[in-house]
């Protein structure tokens, strides 16, 4: 990890202590206002982008967003007319949000969802990085249980961040999916991280985004049901891969 990383979390570290040792919120105090009002500048004009990229390719008529700050990638779906939901543990952002307020649902992801609701896309973009370690199969075990199909995209080692307090490569999350019954779909990803560069979306998506999707076993362990695709070659069994690294 970078030292300005290992310094910068060592702040947060102390400004968590400091706000439970106060009763408040730690999200709050690390995610604050002036946070948001950084990110909104970078958010709006990717989150478009991103929008436009997602619906042509899957068509989805609803989608949730975990971790969605203000709201940027749902007023853009929104745009297009797909139905959108986020959670986000950061009232600073619900108070900076950019689509109504009954669209997000104050949510702490290191805890469980309450009673989630099935989407046709789920979506989880350099969320997972900002949350501790022991918290990330907890992640994982939020975004599977909201859909079939998952976008996801999490700080590779080195890439550094703002309360970047967990930086993995990609095989250990595909690994941690795949304790959950989701395989890595390669053509998916490949297409999709195509599109993103190919319209100018922020270069972090383009290296570190994945398509995972929940594969249905029969009972002699044989792919019975892939989550139907959006090309038939796609959901080949052999164009699926499994990392156990």
């Amino acid at each position: 990890m970078p030292l300005v990383n290992r310094l910068s979390n060592g702040r947060f570290w102390l400004v968590r202590r400091i706000s439970s040792y106060r009763g408040a919120s730690d999200l709050d105090a690390v995610y604050t206002a002036r946070y948001f009002a950084l990110r909104q500048k970078k958010a709006s004009s990717s989150a478009a982008v991103v929008a436009d990229c997602l619906t042509g390719q899957f068509a989805p008529s609803t989608v949730v967003d975990v971790g969605c700050g203000t709201g940027a990638y749902l007023r853009e779906m929104e745009r297009l007319g797909v139905s959108a939901h986020g959670y986000e543990g950061s009232t600073h952002a619900l108070a900076s949000a950019v689509v109504s307020p009954d669209k997000i649902e104050l949510q702490d992801l290191r805890e469980p969802l309450v009673a989630p609701k099935s989407h046709d896309l789920v979506v989880c973009l350099e969320v997972a990085e900002h949350l501790p370690a022991e918290s990330a199969n907890q992640l994982v075990d939020s975004l599977v249980t909201l859909g079939d199909r998952v976008v996801f995209s999490a700080a590779a080692p080195g890439q550094g961040g703002w309360d970047h307090v967990n930086e993995r490569p990609a095989e250990y999350w595909i690994a941690l999916f795949e304790e959950h019954g989701y395989e890595l779909r390669v053509e998916a990803t490949a297409r999709l991280r195509s599109r993103l560069d190919h319209a100018g979306a922020s270069w972090w998506l383009g290296r570190n985004l994945l398509v995972l999707e929940r594969v249905f076993r029969a009972p002699d362990n044989t792919v019975a049901l892939h989550v139907p695709s959006e090309s038939p070659a796609d959901s080949h069994p052999s164009r699926l891969v499994s990392i156990s690294g």
